[in-house]
């Protein structure tokens, strides 16, 4: 017993290996997401690995207290994740939640001004807890309304087509490549005519630039709500006058239902006018018979 060997090979003893949160929590059960763990004093054991249930892979230890490991494939649901060394592996108790593939299926709008700040619902399948919105290559505010649908606002963008996804984890998004378009605002110069009566169902002609074919053209007097617009040209869009007591109200055009542009000429709607009697009550076919006429008017022609 009192021979030993004197190659003086060294034995370590390191504490527990330990981790106590990773981020994201989530990913598509596709696999391939980049998940960090967050421990203590990881660069002292040596190689690594990532262990997901029952999956194996090799973790790159990328600081002292950082280690990084890609998600297999597994099927959705929640799964312990650790971090194993040799036999050793961490208790900490973490899970990584497997989600089914998020899609995007629609925009409404989807088009907005350059400007940005349009309001945009995206709608589609799979969309978690946090779920933000990427326009082309910008991030843009969000709010998560539901597995469905996702609140965004535009981010400013030159003009042209980009395509809007979605990420619910900050790293995988979706790649349905659903476009959007950014489109220069138009602007308005006058109404024609700018006033008429409060009983409605007049037509107005806005004129304008940048005028576009849409879905959605509508047009506001004043508080009333949106009333129908018609597309003419590039320059001009009828709009009916919806009824009104006598005001002199502002308006405001939209393409696409939310990015409502002024008009600096306001409206003013008249009297009701209505008619008692006439006088004489016949006249020739030849015409030019002077008529009088009994009623209820606002001055102005007619």
């Amino acid at each position: 017993g009192a021979g030993f060997t004197r190659d003086g090979v060294v034995y370590s003893y390191l504490p527990r290996l330990h981790v106590w949160s990773l981020s994201p929590s989530s990913g598509p059960s596709s696999g391939g997401t980049f998940v960090t763990f967050v421990g203590s004093a990881l660069d002292t054991y040596g190689e690594l690995n990532c262990k997901f249930a029952s999956s194996i892979l090799p973790a790159t230890v990328t600081s002292e207290s950082l280690v990084m490991c890609q998600t297999p494939s597994q099927a959705a649901g929640p799964v312990a994740a650790e971090v194993i060394q040799d036999a050793d592996e961490s208790a900490s108790g973490l899970t990584f939640e497997f989600v089914p593939k998020a899609y995007v299926v629609g925009l409404e709008p989807s088009f907005g001004q350059v400007e940005g700040g349009t309001p945009v619902r995206v709608i589609g399948t799979g969309f978690g807890a946090g779920a933000a919105c990427r326009f082309g290559e910008r991030m843009a505010l969000s709010m998560y309304l539901s597995s469905t649908a996702v609140a965004c606002s535009s981010p400013a963008y030159v003009q042209g087509r980009i395509s809007v996804e979605v990420t619910s984890n900050g790293q995988d998004f979706t790649d349905g490549g659903v476009p959007y378009d950014y489109v220069v605002a138009p602007s308005l110069s006058s109404l024609d005519p700018s006033r008429g009566p409060g009983v409605g169902g007049g037509i107005v002609t806005v004129v304008g630039e940048g005028f576009f074919q849409a879905r959605s053209i509508l047009c506001r007097f004043g508080s009333h709500g949106a009333s129908p617009g018609r597309y003419i040209s590039q320059n001009q869009v009828s709009c009916v006058t919806p009824a009104s007591p006598p005001a002199n109200v502002s308006f405001a055009l939209t393409f696409n239902g939310v990015d409502w542009f002024d008009s600096p000429q306001r409206f003013a709607f008249d009297s009701y006018l209505y008619v008692n009697s006439l006088r004489p009550s016949f006249g020739t076919v030849t015409g030019n018979t002077l008529v009088t006429v009994a009623g209820s008017f606002s001055p102005g022609r007619y």
